[in-house]
């Protein structure tokens, strides 16, 4: 019975030797190797030691409480290198973050400045290219108010509030503006077509078109659908389609439009 116990333990401490190798658990498995071999008779018997013979059970112990402390020692030190790593992550994430609040301070700033500047609106006139231009301005200064809105930083979100309210006061001028023009250059590409275009109302919100065409429904509505990007991104609230000049029966459509005071989205 004392030998099949023996061997019970050998083999359990064998099949932890095994267990245990790998990188830097070399003397780990020695350890446990030479422990579990101990603990066969047959091994014992061949050993001409009679210190070993007389003391292996001791010899045993210590040496699976040495393995076993050498293991918790690898798996502490490997759990360490983790948290370095956990840690340095952790760290260039906190940094590429305090660098991007930086930039984005910077940025806010410079609008600040630049929207404070004379603006000259000539540059966004010509073509409906340029127009769109003018509009997509308004879109990054958009994008960069509702960055500075979600910012924790407090400096980040006065400059956002700053620049906000900036951005609206020039959309409430510029886009009666740009709605006006939209008129003239679509009056002008429409006129070889009998086609007359005009825009009226506060800050030029309705467009008027104005031609024989329209004494056909199917011509107002296919008007209606190619124009209705175009309107929709100038924000009209109202586009009227008359067959004749001053005619006071029209067809007209209504657009759900932001109020010039929206930022874009």
């Amino acid at each position: 019975m004392k030998k099949l116990i023996s061997y019970i333990i050998g083999a359990f401490l064998l099949i932890m030797s095994f267990s245990s190798f790998g990188e830097n658990a070399y003397l780990n498995f020695a350890l446990f190797f030479v422990a579990g071999l101990m603990c066969f008779p047959v091994v014992l018997d061949k050993i001409n030691n009679n210190f070993i013979s007389k003391y292996y059970i001791p010899i045993v112990v210590f040496l699976f409480i040495l393995g076993a402390n050498l293991n918790k020692s690898d798996v502490k030190e490997e759990d360490v290198k983790k948290n370095e790593v956990v840690n340095k992550d952790k760290v260039d994430e906190n940094v590429k973050k305090e660098q991007a609040s930086n930039q984005l301070k910077k940025t806010l700033q410079k609008e600040i400045s630049f929207i404070d500047e004379p603006f000259d609106e000539t540059k966004y006139r010509g073509s409906i290219e340029k127009l769109q231009i003018e509009k997509l301005v308004f879109q990054l200064w958009a994008n960069n108010i509702d960055a500075g809105g979600k910012s924790e930083d407090i400096e980040i979100k006065k400059l956002s509030e700053i620049l906000k309210k900036k951005v609206i006061q020039r959309q409430i001028k510029e886009f009666p503006k740009m709605r006006e023009y939209y008129g003239k250059y679509l009056a002008e590409k429409l006129w070889e077509n009998n086609i007359y275009v005009s825009t009226q109302g506060k800050s030029d919100q309705i467009i008027n078109l104005t031609g024989g065409l329209f004494a056909n429904n199917k011509n107002i509505k296919e008007f209606q659908e190619t124009l209705n990007a175009g309107l929709n991104e100038f924000r009209f609230k109202e586009v009227r389609f008359r067959w004749y000049e001053n005619a006071e029966q029209y067809t007209f459509y209504k657009l759900e439009t932001p109020s010039d005071n929206v930022l874009l989205k």
